[in-house]
């Protein structure tokens, strides 16, 4: 009985080997599918920040060409006002 109970547990003891291999390759895929998603998320931010950057600097960059032509016009406004009190001056 006792030889014949040891290749029983011989085989338990190498199943469970194989269940605990499995189980740490599996655990190792998991931790790099995770670390995968985590970097394709990272990779996602990113992307987004940079867009986000991109649209704000289009922003700024139309309102400051706003404020310049505002500023064209006032200036030509003031120089036409200007000429007109030297005009009016002289005569």
């Amino acid at each position: 009985m006792i030889r014949r109970r040891r290749p029983l547990l011989r085989a338990a003891a190498v199943g469970t080997v194989a269940g605990a291999t499995a189980g740490a390759v599996s655990g190792h895929m998991n931790r790099k599918q995770a670390e995968a998603q985590q970097d394709a998320y990272a990779q996602r931010q990113a992307a987004q920040q940079q867009t986000d950057a991109q649209a704000q600097l289009e922003y700024q960059q139309q309102e400051l060409a706003r404020q310049q032509q505002e500023l064209a016009r006032q200036q030509q406004q003031f120089a036409q006002q200007l000429a007109a009190q030297q005009a009016q001056q002289k005569s």
